[in-house]
């Protein structure tokens, strides 16, 4: 194996670990993840896991925040849950 190729699989190592290491912070807990989620793709299913963890956290009314931004951000999803009960 070339000096070029041992230098090169060298950085890919380095490179992957730094993001690994960039990635151990955002994975410190539940919470971390998904607000993480949330602010890098905020999608309707990022949301959703964030109320599922706050309800579970007993935090119902960041889950009602949190639910709110399901309902806005894929308006259909609301047939399946009824929040007035």
């Amino acid at each position: 194996m070339g000096t070029f190729a041992i230098l090169a699989i060298t950085v890919g190592f380095l490179g992957m670990a730094l993001l690994s290491w960039n990635q151990v912070h955002v994975w410190q807990n539940s919470e971390t993840l998904w607000k993480n989620a949330v602010a890098v793709a905020p999608t309707s299913q990022a949301y959703f896991n964030l109320v599922k963890l706050y309800e579970t956290q007993g935090k119902f009314e960041n889950a009602i925040v949190a639910y709110d931004q399901v309902t806005r951000s894929d308006p259909a999803l609301t047939s399946f849950v009824d929040v007035s009960a």
